[in-house]
């Protein structure tokens, strides 16, 4: 065994590409363990997705790089990625899920090892070894992570090595990936970096402290969280913590036993529980009551929960997404709001911007909202004259997103017909943006004017392929071109 791990160690070393490394990291797991199917899943950048890199089968490598696989829809391989525990077994035919991973044989399987592997201690992807006969595959288990470890390392480095050396795909790539925003609408520079760190928290246990203004779309990002992580197929349980008094917030989040109290005429499982495996939502978290979150700092601290009425404990997996529009840290000094609580939530805050602080995301949003509100209401859809949108763009959104939409939506009705006029947008005249905020924007303007005339020019005045380029929709960049006063002279040749 020593001389066969040194051989595979010299030769991840010496890998000078990632075909040759997973080629590499598939036979030795195959000479280690002698098994007759060994495949190689790999999490992506933004852990959103498994990937099948490669399979060895009978001592024959088959590399299949970027072949997306779903593991969502097999629960054994989710089990793996969530809890972080390896499955070993010589019998697989008494599982009672699916093993769809596997390939079809005229003869069954019987031993199988699906193994998680860290990557800088989070997990980076799986190892499943499969074999028709009983395995001893507890003595490979540790030679086979550790041999792993450095198999991450050796293809950080060559990922690292060949962006380098494609830096403009790799801008190109980035363009198409930042597009999906994980369903969210915006392409700012605040929501990109929004975006950035809901990637680094996806597949982490960790809770997440969701902060921002009133309005910001802050259950949105939680739903995308859950969505876009290995959870997605678990629950997704919301509750505002403003909206009921304490003694019912308390049964709600954990829940009572038979007999806890007058009417409770049987068990109740509780929010807490009912979210098992998936994700809890705890909205306007800064309103709840400081006795309950002495409570709630215990579930997290220790993973369990103890129903009203009841003297047992139940164990439970849960992931926390807590949001507020309030200040903690002035709650806090004020006695409102538990200073340990604070720091176990705000193990990972996301501030959201105001939509007054995210530029050209308000054409897109606009876009969205006219198309959902007319399709609803079975309507053309709804032309946007200058005026309306000199107004609105001169208008601070105190509401922010929850506010321009409810706007959008009262302007389509006022109208008579498609077009919507100033008079249809009821803004409040004390809202408007200061001087000092429009002298800025007509700097931003100015640059922004520029830049769109000279792709205009590069694409000799071709809106599709200048909205394209610039990864807007072609109404959006109408909008751009109206408001900037940008006539086509000054693009065409």
């Amino acid at each position: 065994m020593d001389k066969l791990a040194a051989k595979y160690y010299a030769s991840l070393i010496e890998a000078g590409n990632v075909h040759s490394l997973i080629d590499c990291a598939l036979s030795a797991a195959a000479s280690a363990t002698s098994a007759s199917l060994v495949q190689l899943y790999l999490l992506d950048q933004d852990k959103t997705r498994l990937n099948l890199y490669g399979q060895c089968k009978d001592g024959h490598t088959c590399l299949t790089q970027d072949i997306s696989y779903d593991y969502y829809h097999d629960a054994l391989l989710q089990y793996c990625l969530t809890q972080n525990k390896p499955i070993i077994t010589n019998d697989v035919s008494s599982f009672s899920l699916e093993i769809n991973f596997l390939p079809q044989e005229n003869k069954s399987w019987r031993s199988l090892l699906v193994l998680p592997l860290l990557n800088r201690q989070q997990i980076g992807g799986l190892l499943v070894c499969a074999s028709f006969e009983a395995m001893d595959w507890d003595n490979k288990t540790a030679l086979l992570q550790d041999f792993y470890r450095l198999t991450f390392i050796q293809y950080t480095r060559l990922i690292a090595l060949q962006v380098k050396d494609t830096a403009p795909i790799k801008r190109d790539k980035e363009s198409v990936v930042t597009k999906e925003h994980y369903g969210l609408i915006g392409n700012s520079p605040a929501m990109k970096s929004v975006y950035s760190l809901m990637s680094k928290v996806l597949h982490t246990p960790f809770t997440v402290l969701v902060t921002g203004e009133t309005g910001t779309g802050k259950e949105l990002v939680a739903k995308a969280i859950h969505h876009y992580s290995i959870r997605k197929n678990k629950a997704f349980v919301v509750q505002n913590c403003a909206s009921m008094p304490e003694t019912l917030l308390e049964s709600e989040l954990f829940g009572y036993s038979k007999g806890a109290f007058t009417g409770a005429d049987k068990d109740h499982l509780g929010l807490l529980r009912e979210a098992d495996g998936g994700t809890l939502f705890l909205d306007e978290i800064g309103d709840m009551p400081i006795v309950l979150q002495a409570k709630l700092l215990r579930v997290l601290q220790e993973g369990e929960v103890r129903p009203l009425g009841s003297n047992k404990t139940f164990k439970i997996d849960v992931r926390v997404i807590a949001a507020t529009h309030r200040n903690l840290l002035d709650e806090i000094k004020k006695g409102n709001f538990r200073e340990d609580l604070y720091y176990r939530l705000a193990k990972f805050p996301i501030e959201l911007p105001p939509l007054r602080d995210r530029g050209d995301d308000i054409l897109a949003l606009v876009d969205f909202f006219i198309d959902n509100t007319c399709q609803f209401l079975g309507r053309k859809k709804s032309i946007i004259s200058q005026c309306f949108m000199d107004k609105l763009l001169s208008y601070s959104f105190p509401g922010n997103i929850r506010e321009l939409k409810g706007l959008l939506e009262r302007a389509i009705l006022l109208a008579d017909d498609e077009q919507l006029e100033a008079q249809h947008l009821h803004v409040s005249p004390d809202r408007q943006l200061t001087t000092k905020d429009n002298s800025l924007k007509d700097s931003v303007a100015d640059y922004e004017r520029e830049h769109l005339v000279k792709s205009l020019r590069d694409h000799q005045g071709n809106q599709t392929k200048t909205a394209k380029q610039l990864g807007i929709s072609r109404r959006t960049l109408v909008y751009k071109i109206q408001r900037l006063n940008i006539s086509k002279e000054e693009f065409s040749n």
